[in-house]
């Protein structure tokens, strides 16, 4: 469970009322003039005290020593990551009650004493006689979590009494141990965190405190354990760690961050970033922001870092760049102000090496008001003879804080007037280059002018473009005309269709040859006889442009109608794909399409069907034809000659050969029976 770091505090202030009231203080108080007063004090003092929480980083909490004995540590812990600490690698650690962490073994001395003597490596953000044995205190508790997006482990303690069960002053402070192997095996970074540093030392004899203060005062800090010992400032010096001393914990928490890489000693961070110049005043241009980035404990200059400036308030607002240190550890910010009067306000903010972020000064430019300016956009450019030209300058621009433009006045080099609007159009017969030129005039009578150059020249002809459909078919053929594909310059519009159908070639009588249609811009048109046809298609635009596009037409004779012009002689009957015909001479002949036809193009000739002698595809003994059609398609015709009964004998002898069976006729249909029949 996490601790809500406002609970103590809250706790303490029921606390405090419910003595109050025992005491009948607040009893004798509960007028409405007294009452109100006295809580808003003790919710003041409440929400002061509460908001100290917030230097603890919140988990590293999941698990906790046991309150029954003050001297407490942990077993040996997993932190999850190796450290290289004083060159020694360590993946578990020992947390113990007073106020340290410790490696290879634990640690449950509880009189402070200089960190070298502890014969073990230790890290302490506070070692003191911690008792948590009151129910009142708060307990050692330990976990894992994140820091900047790193793995970390840490330790925490909040509202800890001293011994001996002493509760009626607290500290909260913590230690974290941020995982830094994206930089080298074994780094880390160190971080102590103070929120309230109440009492020093234990009321016991060796330690010799009274009240928690005096005595052998506590210690912070990291040793070797041996010869190598690095304590904070007022370490072991009555009060000076307390909240209030000389060198108090708490009001100096931001310094207490160290570095351990290589398993080398840890190292202090204090690293800073200044801002310079400030203070700024002038009239537009280019604006150089410095940043310099200093170490400052060792005061020397960080290079090679990151920077990212941001104009944070101001008419530049919102502008941004990153930018790296030089070896003199400062880089240079260069932004373009805007025109418009006002004060910028600029920030910087870089990462420290351990992953805290750090904000510099702010700093002010000052853009006093200058003249307006005065922009133009032309819409067309480049533009054409007769076209409107649009003339926008109202993204002109006059002094901030109270300016404005109250005057547009165009002009073009050819002479002609141009309304004084913002927005305002012109127009030109004869191609050309020309020249506009726009000034504009602001609330003090300053002015502005600026120019743009416009050519005009001949417009492109319009496009015709169109969709026959279907382009080719068996009379009667309707086609449906679709020229909506037409394309014209911008701005300008087709004002005529015209469609014109006529031969390529010669037709027969009968066939439309010529035919004209005006307006819309699609239409139907049919061809009620074979031939080969040319479509036009002619578009006009408003100035008068023209194009024309053309597409052929074929339309040709139905296969039906070809067919029977063949086979068509005396007594000619057609059920399906079964065909009976007589002769000139008298003779009934039988014959049976093919169930699949091929289709193709449209051959030469739209009107007549050919017939080509092929070899027998029936197995009969008699010759078989190909037919082809005015369309293209093609189709075999069985022939099976004069006779009947020859016929059917054929037909089995044929269906036997590739269906494996001789008790199949064909009906007229061409539909194929599994029984024997007599007739086709």
């Amino acid at each position: 469970m996490t601790l809500n770091p406002y609970l103590p505090h809250t706790l303490n202030l029921i606390s405090m009322l419910g003595f109050l009231w025992r005491l009948s203080l607040l009893r004798r108080l509960t007028t409405r003039s007294h009452l109100i007063p006295l809580f808003i004090a003790l919710i003041t003092l409440w929400l002061a005290t509460a908001a100290q929480a917030g230097s603890i980083r919140p988990g590293f909490d999941a698990f906790e020593l046991d309150r029954g004995d003050d001297d407490n540590y942990s077993n040996a812990i997993d932190i999850g990551f190796t450290v290289n600490f004083f060159g020694e690698n360590f993946n578990r650690l020992y947390v113990n009650n007073n106020g340290n962490l410790t490696f290879g073994d634990a640690l449950s001395e509880f009189t402070p004493k200089p960190l070298d003597s502890a014969g073990l490596k230790i890290i302490a953000p506070f070692w003191a006689d911690v008792d948590t044995r009151h129910p009142s205190s708060g307990v050692t508790k330990y976990g894992t979590g994140t820091v900047n997006e790193q793995t970390a482990f840490g330790a925490t303690w909040i509202d800890v009494g001293y011994y001996d069960s002493k509760v009626n002053k607290l500290n909260s402070f913590q230690v974290i141990l941020v995982d830094r192997s994206d930089l080298g095996v074994g780094d880390f970074d160190i971080e102590f965190n103070y929120d309230k540093i109440q009492w020093e030392t234990g009321d016991y004899s060796t330690s010799g405190g009274i009240n928690g203060l005096g005595g052998k005062s506590a210690h912070a800090g990291y040793s070797n354990g041996r010869d190598v010992t690095e304590t904070l400032p007022g370490s072991g010096i009555n009060g000076a760690i307390l909240d209030g001393g000389p060198n108090s914990l708490v009001a100096n928490r931001s310094d207490f961050s160290f570095v351990v890489r290589n398993g080398k000693k840890p190292e202090q961070v204090d690293e800073r970033i200044s801002l310079e110049p400030d203070g700024i005043t002038s009239v537009g241009g280019n604006h150089t922001v410095i940043a310099t980035l200093m170490d400052n404990i060792s005061k020397k200059p960080l290079s090679g870092r990151e920077i990212t400036f941001e104009v944070i308030e101001g008419p530049n607002a919102g502008y941004t760049e990153k930018v790296r240190t030089g070896g003199n550890g400062q880089a240079f910010f260069t932004y373009t102000v805007s025109e418009c009067a006002g004060t910028d306000k600029i920030q910087a903010k870089f990462v420290d090496s351990v992953r805290n972020e750090k904000i510099s000064n702010l700093v002010s430019r000052t853009t006093v008001p200058t003249a307006p300016v005065a922009r133009i956009t032309v819409t067309p450019n480049p533009g054409i003879i007769r076209q409107t030209v649009n003339l926008d300058g109202s993204s002109a621009t006059a002094y901030c804080e109270g300016g404005s433009i109250t005057s547009y006045q165009w002009q073009s080099d050819d002479g002609q007037v141009i309304p004084p609007n913002a927005i305002s159009s012109i127009t030109y017969a004869q191609t050309g280059t020309y020249t506009i030129t726009l000034t504009v005039t602001d609330n003090r009578g300053a002015s502005h002018s600026t120019s743009q150059t416009i050519t005009v020249s001949e417009p492109p002809p319009p496009v015709a473009s169109f969709v026959a459909t279907p382009p080719s078919g068996e009379v009667p053929l309707t086609v449906a005309l679709d020229g909506s594909s037409s394309t014209i310059y911008s701005g300008g519009n087709i004002t005529s269709y015209q469609w014109v159908s006529r031969d390529r070639q010669l037709s027969p009588a009968g066939a439309i040859s010529s035919i004209t249609y005006t307006q819309p811009d699609s239409y139907e048109i049919t061809y009620t006889q074979p031939g080969r046809y040319e479509i036009t298609l002619t578009v006009t635009d408003n100035l008068g442009g023209t194009d024309s596009m053309s597409k052929p037409i074929t339309v040709f004779r139905s296969n039906q109608e070809a067919l029977m012009d063949v086979l068509g002689g005396e007594g000619f009957t057609i059920e399906e794909r079964a065909i009976s015909f007589t002769t000139a001479e008298g003779e009934t002949h039988h014959a049976l399409l093919s169930d699949q036809i091929t289709s193709g193009t449209p051959s030469a000739d739209l009107f007549n069907l050919t017939s080509t002698p092929i070899a027998d595809a029936n197995y009969d003994g008699i010759e078989d034809f190909l037919f082809t059609y005015p369309s293209g398609d093609q189709q075999v015709l069985y022939y099976f000659g004069a006779h009947l009964g020859p016929a059917l004998g054929a037909l089995r002898h044929y269906f036997k050969q590739t269906l494996g069976t001789e008790e199949v006729i064909i009906n007229r249909d061409g539909s194929i029976l599994l029984t024997i029949g007599n007739e086709l």
